[in-house]
């Protein structure tokens, strides 16, 4: 890691070594100045645009404009020319056309949401208000309008990036007057584009629709293809805000008949998606099934997992429409599965984001540091050409050897705290979510339709409820032994227990489930064997293996819970007849940071529970299988003699 930082370090200094010979070339030595200087002027911009640093805005805003004025004074065309695009780069500005994806469900996390999660401006498009300013009264004045127009919609779409939409319609108009005296169709389009962009967030689609009519018609004249798949989708959108459905699919079919034609499949999968979305308020739900398939095959290629998150919330609509829910709630079920992937994934890219900033930090701190470090020693060996230079050396190896393994430290720690942090998420997003949105489905039939449904099956409903209760009890339950043993707030506490009593009270918690599941559910444990462990310890291990047992098992199947003694040892053990595990299974199961997971999703927390209370009696956890489908065997050995 050392080696790599001090590469690092010396990257930086090199291309510090450039800025600050191209500062002595402008400003400390006389050079003509003719087109070469306004040059240099535009490639020390770019220079200190690309370092991370507080002042390099500021900087390079002065320095451009001594370009572009020299330029101006020299009458130098290329310069004056290419102001506007060293501009343009040096500030990283994207006047991209707008794209608008009305979420598909109320829980979909907005801009100002995102905004708050990472703790900084969304910075769609780049650069800041400060630059801008300076130019929006100069180029009017040299009836540079083309280039007023760009200065002025990019002063426009910083507003439009803080969703203060009115403010940005203000300078959108202005550019749309600039942009008409110089007959530049291109921007105008796009001005159009985000004027309606502006009015759509507001909730105003008369507007929006307008605006994006104008933009549709300019892209018309000039076969702006690219554009017009922007536009069109746009507009879709907007009908489909207003409730003219027929219109809106129409519009995103079309989008999607460009996308096919151009080979855009990231906009075809989104257009076959929208387009399945306006078909169900249509009922047309048989050509919703054919648009939302389409976008879900190209997404499943491309890996798009946004897209696939998309589409899933849109299936399980489709399939609650025409009742088939068993359908739907799978789809819910993937489509809550990949929106918590997406969470964690973000939180994960707020992470990186941080660390690359403090590795930058501190590389130029570091490089800051070892220059005046040489400076020293240079100044030293004219004093003194042998002891200062060696103790010098000596100080600074040992320095770095200190800094180096604080650096280690604190990684070591934070990814730690990471993999802690990122496990709770999981757990937390994923499998108590997962309970509570299966429970609130069962729940709805019977608030909804309490008066229509039998007998029969609102007792159905009802130990489908029960059964996510216990499955939620259980989670939660994991979550605070887990969360205690992290922090070492457990205390291990043995008396003496009867085994039968215990297992008899967990058959009783899972007997519901395995008659519903027609399953033989059976103890063959003696009625007086008493051993000595902590009973909440003991306790929570059964009922996660009778669990994992139940979960795994068809129906018409069986689990059987025995005990045996041998070498001074209580073997207890829970076979069933299940789905059973590979070797390579059997081998990670018990890994909490392992990826391979069983067949039925789960955070696998209870399992590396149980075998973390096994070893605390001085017990062992293992788990046997003959193969797929030929069932399973967890063991769990305790000593006779009272723990410690």
């Amino acid at each position: 890691m050392i080696i790599f930082l001090c590469f690092s370090f010396d990257l930086s200094g090199q291309h510090r070594q450039t800025i600050d010979s191209l500062y002595s070339l402008l400003f400390e030595k006389e050079i003509p100045e003719d087109s070469n200087k306004v040059e240099l002027y535009y490639e020390y911009a770019s220079k200190i645009s690309q370092c991370n640093i507080s002042e390099a805005g500021n900087k390079t805003v002065g320095i451009i404009r001594k370009g572009f004025n020299l330029s101006l004074e020299i009458n130098y065309q290329k310069g004056i020319n290419d102001f506007i695009y060293h501009l343009k780069y040096c500030f990283n500005i994207k006047d991209d056309d707008p794209f608008i994806e009305q979420p598909v469900d109320a829980e979909y996390v907005n801009r100002n949401t995102l905004r708050l999660l990472h703790q900084k401006r969304n910075r769609s498009h780049g650069g800041t208000s400060n630059y801008i300013r300076i130019y929006l009264h100069r180029f009017p004045e040299l009836e540079m309008y083309k280039e007023a127009s760009m200065v002025t919609f990019w002063q426009g779409l910083l507003y439009y990036d803080y969703d203060n939409f009115k403010r940005a319609r203000s300078f959108f108009f202005r550019a749309e007057n600039f942009a008409q005296k110089v007959t530049d169709s291109r921007y105008l389009s796009k001005i159009h584009q985000y004027i309606g962009a502006s009015y759509y967030y507001e909730s105003k689609y008369d507007s929006a629709a307008f605006y994006f009519t104008k933009s549709e018609n300019i892209a018309l004249r000039n076969s702006d293809t690219a554009s017009l798949i922007f536009i069109l989708n746009n507009y879709g959108e907007t009908l489909y805000q207003m409730h003219n459905y027929e219109e809106a699919l129409s519009s995103f079919k079309q989008a999607a008949f460009l996308c096919a034609q151009t080979g855009d499949s990231v906009k075809l999968s989104a257009g076959y998606a929208k387009a399945g979305k306006s078909c169900l308020p249509l009922k047309k739900y048989d050509k919703a099934l054919s648009f939302l398939s389409r976008s879900n095959t190209i997404a499943a290629l491309m890996n798009d997992y946004k897209r696939l998150y998309y589409v899933s919330y849109l299936f399980s609509e489709l399939y609650a429409k025409t009742n088939n829910f068993k359908t739907a709630l799978d789809y819910l079920h993937k489509y809550s599965r990949i929106k918590d992937s997406l969470f964690v994934h973000e939180v994960d890219i707020l992470m990186n984001e941080r660390e690359n900033y403090w590795i930058n930090s501190m590389g130029r701190e570091m490089s800051k540091k070892t220059n005046e470090q040489i400076e020293k020693q240079m100044y030293s060996i004219e004093l003194d050409k042998g002891k200062v230079v060696f103790y010098l050396v000596i100080a600074g190896l040992g320095l770095l050897l200190i800094f180096g393994f604080l650096i280690f430290r604190a990684y070591r720690n934070a990814k730690r705290l990471n993999t802690i942090r990122n496990r709770f998420f999981s757990i937390i997003s994923h499998d108590l979510r997962g309970t509570f949105s299966s429970f609130i489905l069962l729940l709805e039939p019977i608030v909804k339709k309490a008066e229509s449904l039998s007998k029969e099956q609102i007792i159905t409903y009802s130990a489908d409820m029960e059964e996510q209760a216990h499955k939620s009890y259980l989670l939660l339950d994991n979550l605070l032994y887990w969360a205690k043993s992290e922090q070492n707030f457990f205390k291990f506490n043995a008396t003496s227990v009867n085994l039968r009593e215990l297992v008899e009270l967990n058959i009783a918690l899972f007997h519901v489930q395995a008659k519903m599941k027609k399953l033989e559910l059976s103890s063959m444990i003696k009625e007086d064997l008493l051993i000595t462990a902590d009973k909440n310890m003991l306790d929570l291990v059964i009922r996660n293996l009778l669990s994992n047992a139940l979960k795994f098992t068809g129906e018409r199947g069986s689990v059987t819970i025995n005990a045996t003694q041998s070498a001074g040892y209580i073997n207890i053990s829970i076979t069933d007849t299940g789905e059973g595990l590979s070797k390579d299974e059997i081998k990670n199961i018990f890994d909490s940071s392992s990826k391979k997971k069983m067949q039925k999703s789960s955070s696998g927390l209870g399992l590396v529970l149980c075998k973390e209370f096994v070893e605390r009696h001085k017990g062992v956890l293992k788990v046997t299988s003959e193969g797929k489908g030929r069932g399973s065997c967890f063991t769990f050995s305790l000593p006779i003699e009272k723990s410690k």
